[in-house]
């Protein structure tokens, strides 16, 4: 970011953050490895009828000389984006996003090609009656008890209705293609502030092009594609805003967008935050050193636009439906599910989904947060003294779970959407 240091405070932090750098890099470096090894062994797959998960063993042999011949065409890509000039990078960045959003656009308008279930259906259906004013017919809906931040991703869905005066699932769809295709070109210019290096925009532009499967993710009726999107254009604003050539009137603007970008990104996905706190957390460190304190000031806006706009924008929706959006069930209940082994009647893999945060809050609890809770926290700290008295066991759990997401080659992307 171009922080300077100076005087016994300023060679401390520079050595801090030296020594953040490279634990940060060996830290990643490992976890790489890590996937990359099992990923050159086993190959975990997904068939669009279902989410259960089928182990294929790989040739190392074969994966090394596909990784061997990438690898060379990234250095070739490099050496040559080194004698372009950055506007043909970037005009290239351009072509690509747009290419994206054209084959998406030709894939959404073919007939009864993709289909949602599941959640994605009762995310579709909150949209659908908040376009028809109808929401209030589900106060007591289940799933919309257990999950109410779901009525926030349809209530987005339902301004993209309004706006196209339809409740298409095509309106959605087209939607996704348009934010994600300027995702690409957006995450070009978080490369571009970062690592200011001609090789390192062309391998993103590479792996923007080879990373295709993620793109069907347009089709999911969820909030993955709008929020992702979001995260990238307010981290894009967020690096430009400061920038120490930012014009101050420029840079306010930006602060804005960014704060407007977090704010939908949150709305579709509250993870999200989670960009937020670590824009404030750079800044924070950035004060240390420079005594500018309207930095982490701004970014603290930037979290206190979403926790504020989230209350206004969805008052009404409380008021209506009778369900606050900071109930349902309890987070614990996923973290306890993600330790659990999996449902035993189908191969969805180790700490997936298996209906337990259903169970818990809505038959045990009878919609008790509460109750839930302390249910979640129990389960937990059994699972936890298991693992503590078998560590063989807990080591086996957790590379399967981290393989099981990570060794997919496509993440789910025909299975969630149900490619035909």
């Amino acid at each position: 970011m171009g922080t300077r240091f100076s005087g016994q405070g300023g060679i401390r932090m520079a050595k801090l953050r030296e020594f953040c750098l490279k634990f940060i890099a060996v830290v990643g470096a490992l976890i790489f490895l890590f996937l990359t090894y099992y990923a050159w062994r086993y190959t975990m797959r997904m068939f669009s009828s279902s989410e259960d998960l089928f182990v294929e063993k790989d040739s190392i042999l074969l994966s090394l000389v596909f990784t061997a011949a990438f690898t060379g065409i990234c250095a070739i890509a490099g050496r040559l984006a080194e004698k372009a000039k950055a506007r043909t990078l970037e005009i290239i960045a351009a072509l690509l996003s747009l290419a994206v959003m054209l084959l998406l656009f030709y894939i959404i308008s073919i007939p009864d090609t993709f289909y949602f279930v599941g959640d994605q259906a009762n995310v579709y259906l909150a949209a659908e009656s908040i376009y028809n004013g109808t929401i209030n017919e589900y106060a007591d809906y289940t799933y919309f008890r257990l999950f109410p931040y779901q009525i926030q991703v349809g209530s987005v869905f339902a301004l993209l209705f309004m706006m196209a005066r339809t409740a298409s699932m095509q309106v959605i769809e087209y939607a996704h293609a348009v934010f994600l295709s300027l995702s690409i070109f957006a995450g070009f210019h978080i490369t571009k502030e970062i690592f200011r290096s001609e090789k390192v925009l062309a391998v993103y532009l590479l792996s923007m092009t080879t990373f295709a499967p993620m793109y069907f993710f347009v089709f999911f009726v969820y909030g993955e594609t709008l929020g992702t999107s979001f995260t990238v254009f307010s981290i894009c604003f967020f690096l430009k805003a400061v920038r120490p050539a930012s014009k101050r009137t420029a840079s306010v603007i930006l602060w804005i967008l960014c704060a407007l970008a977090l704010l939908v990104a949150c709305m579709m996905r509250p993870t999200m935050l989670i960009a937020g706190i670590a824009m404030l957390i750079e800044r924070i460190l950035f004060f240390m050193n420079t005594k500018k304190v309207i930095q982490p000031v701004l970014s603290a806006a930037v979290i206190g636009v979403y926790l504020v706009g989230r209350v206004v924008l969805f008052l009404p929706l409380q008021a209506e439906t009778g369900i606050s959006l900071n109930d349902g069930a309890p987070p614990i209940l996923n973290i306890a599910m993600g330790l659990q082994d999996g449902d035993p009647k189908v191969n969805t893999g180790k700490g997936s989904y298996n209906g337990y945060n259903w169970v818990v809050f809505a038959e045990e609890s009878n919609f008790s947060t509460q109750q839930a809770s302390q249910i979640g926290v129990s389960y937990l700290q059994e699972r936890i003294s298991h693992f503590i008295s078998h560590p063989g066991e807990m080591a086996s759990f957790f590379k399967e779970k981290a393989l099981n997401q990570w060794t997919e080659p496509s993440y789910g992307a025909f299975t969630m959407t149900r490619y035909l």
